[in-house]
């Protein structure tokens, strides 16, 4: 074969094939309708799985992702493509993300995500369900565009090193780092604010509660030098000028 440069051809892989029932009453909207931006973590997640060639078949691979920062929050492998292999990635990402309730779950019609399982999965913790429409990858072309550059690049390099110009060239752990310090940095203002803010009110109490002193002060000096004065009546029934800032002082001066 060599000397007739004769090359024998590989015989082509089938691809896996997802066969796999999907009720039509268990399908979701496509609620995020390719809205791949997020203003918080944990408001939106897309997810799907994928299938890689190794010596010993094919390795499934499943991987949900942050679209915040497009973090990759949970991720499972196995040798075949089941609920459970969607399901793994999915509570790996509620855990390491502390369970936060209200995301939004994205994915496609595969028969995994449509599981009475996986719904139920979803449903135990109050994550809302949203599907691409069917043949349509364009729905979740975030994660499209993950799975084909994460099959050209080595491990360990997406969440920490790996450039995103969505993300103004910063990596998906550097965004995230510098949301948290921005977050932070507001919260020390609030705090700074209120405390000035608790420091002037009491600043304006001592004030306040000064000058009725001083008030207090003056009106009872005035009305005891008037009740002295030789120049006014001691009649009994003229009465008194009394102590105190609320009173009327009646008083007669002498003929």
């Amino acid at each position: 074969m060599r000397q007739n440069q004769l090359v024998a051809r590989a015989r082509r892989r089938r691809w896996p094939k997802d066969a796999g029932e999907r009720p039509v009453h268990a399908l979701a909207p496509n609620i995020l309708d390719r809205q791949f931006e997020a203003a918080a973590p944990n408001q939106s997640w897309a997810a799907d799985f994928t299938y890689l060639w190794t010596d010993e078949g094919w390795l499934y691979v499943a991987a949900v992702l942050d679209l915040f920062s497009r973090y990759v929050v949970g991720w499972s492998m196995q040798a075949s493509m089941t609920s459970r292999l969607v399901a793994d990635a999915l509570v790996m990402a509620l855990w390491r993300r502390g369970k936060p309730h209200g995301v939004l779950h994205h994915s496609d019609q595969g028969s995994q995500y449509v599981s009475e399982d996986f719904q139920r999965l979803l449903a135990e913790h109050g994550i809302a369900c949203s599907m691409s429409r069917r043949g349509n990858c364009w729905d979740n072309a975030a994660m499209e565009s993950f799975f084909s550059t994460m099959k050209t690049e080595r491990d360990n390099f997406c969440n920490p090193t790996r450039r995103h110009s969505h993300l103004s060239g910063m990596s998906p752990e550097q965004f995230e780092a510098a949301h948290r310090s921005r977050r932070q940095g507001i919260q020390k203002c609030r705090e700074s604010m209120t405390n000035a803010g608790s420091e002037l009110a009491r600043a304006n109490r001592s004030v306040e509660d000064s000058l009725n002193l001083a008030d207090m002060t003056c009106d009872r000096a005035r009305s005891s030098a008037l009740n002295r004065s030789p120049i006014y009546s001691c009649n009994p029934l003229i009465p008194r000028a009394p102590e105190g800032p609320s009173w009327v002082v009646i008083l007669k001066r002498r003929t």
